[in-house]
């Protein structure tokens, strides 16, 4: 297993959002920002690719100012209409979990396999009891959840302080501090967030917990979902595995559950080769899904807004 090379990055207008994605990978990190990622599916006939969601990375901000996972999870479904996947493997991890989530459960014939990785889904109950502080190291157990819950009061006070923030979120979420994480990515993540409005747009996500909670209640419990899932956390983070079990067990009925060694929150950082390889086992106990030609965008529009500015400056010329 090796770091694979990324292609560079695409952009797709879709819902309202310009996205930035890129095909050949597997994972991005969760700051939305394009690295360079173990190839989690390096060598496998399936397409892969990942994207960054809305207010992340390069892709737009959210003209509606919404960022539930309900509402970005169609931002997705716009993509693999696009692309004409029709059928597809899903590995989320963090806030992404809860957008792929929301996908399998609106469309479920669509996600043939889900990885959930280090994320308890609000409305379950794990997520509401991470939010109160106690005396511990772990990210569910400190005081940043119920802080990134409170509207404009996180970028009140961490504008300006975007890299200060950075470290101390890593250091605390890490197996073993900021060890896997180096000064040039430290640098990209801080860049990426403090572009107008990005910084705000994270902790929109976490704003949304109530509506996520809300939207998961009406849609997964009365209906878990019923393709197989893998629920992981890593050993320093989202642990013990009972604590996964609690977690998902009222998400899905098919599940198997695991646990990341020698890593935190940042499992794709720390221990990437033991996440690669202990995907590449779960998805391959299935049949596979049908892979997509993606070289046929090298020259084609994908930004089609830009197309339309076109034909208004045409008619204000005439």
């Amino acid at each position: 297993m090796a770091p694979s090379t990324s292609s560079s990055s695409k952009y797709l207008d879709s819902s309202s959002i310009r996205w930035q994605w890129a095909a050949n990978i597997a994972c991005t990190r969760s700051t939305g920002t394009f690295g360079e990622p173990i190839e989690l599916l390096y060598h496998q006939p399936e397409t892969n690719f990942g994207r960054n969601g809305r207010g992340t990375g390069d892709s737009s901000l959210a003209r509606d100012d919404d960022y539930t996972a309900e509402t970005a999870s169609e931002d997705l479904k716009g993509v693999l209409d696009f692309l004409n996947i029709t059928q597809t493997y899903v590995v989320a991890h963090d806030k992404g979990v809860g957008l792929a989530a929301a996908l399998a459960a609106k469309y479920r014939s669509l996600v043939k396999r889900a990885s959930f990785i280090d994320y308890p889904l609000p409305g379950f109950g794990v997520y509401e009891a991470s939010e109160t502080p106690q005396p511990a190291w772990t990210a569910y157990l400190n005081w940043q959840l119920a802080f990134f819950s409170i509207p404009d009061v996180p970028e009140y006070f961490l504008m300006g302080r975007e890299r200060e923030y950075l470290t101390w979120y890593f250091w605390h979420m890490g197996y073993a501090g900021n060890s896997a994480l180096s000064e040039d990515l430290l640098d990209i993540y801080t860049r990426a967030v403090q572009k107008p409005g990005f910084l705000r747009a994270a902790f929109k996500y976490f704003q949304a917990q109530w509506a996520d909670a809300a939207f998961f209640n009406a849609t997964i419990r009365p209906q878990p979902l019923g393709m197989p899932v893998l629920a992981m956390g890593g050993e320093a983070s989202l642990s013990p595995i009972s604590v996964i079990q609690t977690a998902y067990q009222d998400v899905a009925t098919n599940i198997q559950y695991d646990l990341v060694p020698k890593a935190g929150h940042w499992v794709g950082e720390e221990n990437p080769v033991w996440v690669a390889n202990r995907l590449l086992r779960f998805l391959g106990e299935d049949n596979g899904v049908q892979s997509v030609d993606l070289s046929v965008l090298a020259d084609q529009v994908t930004i089609p807004q830009q197309v339309a500015m076109g034909a208004i400056l045409g008619r204000r010329r005439r």
